[in-house]
C-alpha cells in the first residue's frame, strides 16, 4: 500500500465546466471503490437544488473524470 493512499480523508476541488462546482473528499477506500463527500454548488442558477451534501462511492475512472486526481501506484 503506497504512502499517497494512506493520506485519508483527501479534498479534491472538482474541475472547471462540471455541472458542480466545489470539492469532494475521499474518505475511504472500499471494495468497490472510493468512498466519498460532495460538498458542491450547481453552476446552473435555474437548479432547484442549487448546494448539495452527499456521500457516495465512486470508481477511479469517475474520480479522475471529475477531479483530475488519480492514484498513483
Amino acid at each position: 500500500m503506497s504512502s499517497q493512499r494512506r493520506k485519508l480523508p483527501r479534498k479534491l476541488k472538482l474541475l472547471p465546466g462540471l455541472r458542480w462546482r466545489g470539492q469532494l473528499t475521499i474518505m475511504s477506500i472500499e471494495p468497490s471503490g472510493y468512498a466519498v463527500a460532495f460538498d458542491a454548488e450547481a453552476t446552473d442558477p435555474e437548479v432547484i437544488s442549487r448546494f448539495i451534501f452527499d456521500r457516495a462511492v465512486l470508481t477511479a475512472k469517475q474520480i479522475k473524470d471529475w477531479t483530475g486526481w488519480e492514484e498513483q501506484r
